[in-house]
């Protein structure tokens, strides 16, 4: 869980928990294939939520469908991305949407 830091002008307050450090190798970005639909990230969810479904619309940017499908329930707690052998970054697109959303000025009723 956590943020990636791209600096190490950050400070480490009392709140985090620990400090991973990765090589170049380990960090560069695979190649992302289609969804298979295998249904490995919904059984990894601890929140049972849809994560497939929700990076679909977060690459639709639909946002209104997203908020239906409880997208802020999601913790990002990322085991949906490293449980997904198309190596989507589902976690990574819904907290791009989350943003979005947050973001996002409401219409006036």
């Amino acid at each position: 869980m956590g943020r990636p830091i791209a600096s190490l002008d950050v400070p480490v307050l009392k709140g985090c928990s620990g400090v991973l450090v990765f090589t170049e190798e380990q960090t560069a970005r695979r190649k992302e294939y289609p969804c298979i639909r295998c249904g490995r990230c919904l059984e990894a969810c601890p929140y049972f939520l849809n994560p497939s479904r929700l990076a679909r619309l977060s690459k639709a940017r639909m946002f209104d469908e997203m908020r239906a499908y409880n997208v802020f329930d999601c913790v990002e707690c990322g085991c949906c991305t490293f449980a997904c052998p198309s190596d989507i970054p589902i976690v990574q697109l819904i907290r791009t949407a989350k943003d979005d959303l947050n973001n996002r000025k409401e219409p006036d009723a």
